[in-house]
């Protein structure tokens, strides 16, 4: 058994929310105080902003370049029109810096708690061993969400202790036989669109992969309607 910290902003951001959603069911036999459970909160909440706002901001500071590029060396003579200003989500409650050291410190306290199991590790996401399933891995499913994102498809679920899911994709000719994609992180920004100025209803399900094959169940499907840029 053991906790680990993902490298990866979007998984160690999947990573807080798992721990900070499944603490309060376990703070009385790990020892934690109800500040620790809000702290971790809203430490989960912030990191969560800051890497979807990151994001955001990176995806307009490409779109502005190419922009500037057609602006300076274009040939199509047609009239320029910038890239909308990107629109951002209110921060939620400020935290201090090193949320990654409290993560860690509240990691190894939990690890170390007299009244810790297994089980109780598995469902706060810190076993890396294994699947790292919390539930039953022939019925375990994906709790699938989508929203738009700066006019992307922004996928987003929890891993539950597990390393991939498949995603599946329909954008107006059916699922097919194979994932779209396989992803390792959450959340997941799909880029592919419709030709500009194309409208489509994207459709995704996703499943749990564990040693490259699929288990649990297949979740229900999601969807959202885009437009071609």
């Amino acid at each position: 058994m053991g906790y680990f910290v993902e490298s990866n902003d979007e998984s160690f951001e999947n990573q807080l929310d798992q721990f900070a959603t499944e603490l309060p069911n376990y703070k009385t036999e790990l020892g934690f105080t109800d500040a620790e459970v809000d702290e971790a909160k809203a430490d989960a909440a912030f990191m969560k902003w800051v890497v979807k706002t990151d994001g955001i901001n990176e995806d307009y500071a490409h779109s502005f370049k190419a922009f500037k590029n057609l602006a300076r060396s274009g040939k199509t003579n047609t009239a320029l029109s910038a890239p909308p200003a990107p629109i951002i989500d209110a921060m939620p409650k400020a935290v201090n810096d090193g949320i990654q050291a409290r993560f860690v410190q509240k990691a190894n306290k939990a690890k170390n708690a007299i009244g810790v199991t297994e089980d109780i590790l598995k469902a706060l996401g810190l076993v890396s061993s294994g699947t790292g399933a919390k539930g039953d891995p022939s019925t375990d499913t994906p709790d699938l969400k989508v929203v738009l994102n700066a006019g992307y498809p922004e996928l987003s679920f929890h891993f539950k202790g597990y390393k991939s899911i498949n995603l599946y994709k329909d954008a107006g000719s059916g699922y097919g036989n194979k994932p779209y994609k396989t992803l390792l992180s959450s959340p997941f920004k799909d880029k592919e669109l419709p030709a500009l100025g194309q409208t489509a209803l994207y459709k995704y399900k996703a499943i749990y992969v564990v040693n490259d094959e699929e288990t649990g169940t297949m979740s229900a499907e999601v969807s959202v309607a885009v437009v071609g840029r």
